[in-house]
């Protein structure tokens, strides 16, 4: 009974992943905003994980200054893949304390990054073409 809720959560994760894909998919062509982030394509503001994908592309060019640099934490969800894998196949309870450090830490260094980089440094940039801003300034044209 446990493995059946399991397998359907994981099941569940992988149709939100798709979900989300999707909508960033149909959000880029109805904005034009090629972010890769559905975050950062609606609202313009970077989400906590920007520049994850950046890092991850530095890393595979052995740039590792570069990848620290676009996320610190860009080793985070290999992490959070593991202990995944480690409850999931292997059976071995992972407490559930370790994922709120996770978010914790996640949240922390976002906030850290915006009060530094933003609005003018990369991956911390704002998207004035977002939809959101587009639309505020739209119905400003209107008052």
């Amino acid at each position: 009974m446990k493995l059946n809720k399991k397998k359907n959560s994981i099941i569940l994760i992988i149709l939100l992943l798709l979900a989300l894909s999707l909508l960033t998919w149909v959000l880029y062509h109805i904005t034009g905003v090629d972010t890769g982030c559905i975050t950062k394509a609606f609202t313009g503001l970077p989400c906590p994980g920007c520049g994850m994908t950046r890092a991850w592309l530095s890393v595979f060019h052995l740039d590792f200054q570069s990848a620290f640099f676009y996320h610190p934490l860009f080793l985070l969800p290999v992490l959070i893949v593991l202990l995944l894998f480690l409850e999931t196949v292997c059976h071995i309870k992972v407490p559930g304390w370790f994922y709120i450090i996770f978010l914790v830490l996640l949240l922390s260094v976002y906030i850290i990054r915006m009060s530094l980089y933003f609005p003018d440094t990369e991956p911390m940039t704002f998207d004035q073409n977002a939809y959101l801003p587009r639309f505020i300034w739209r119905i400003k044209l209107l008052l």
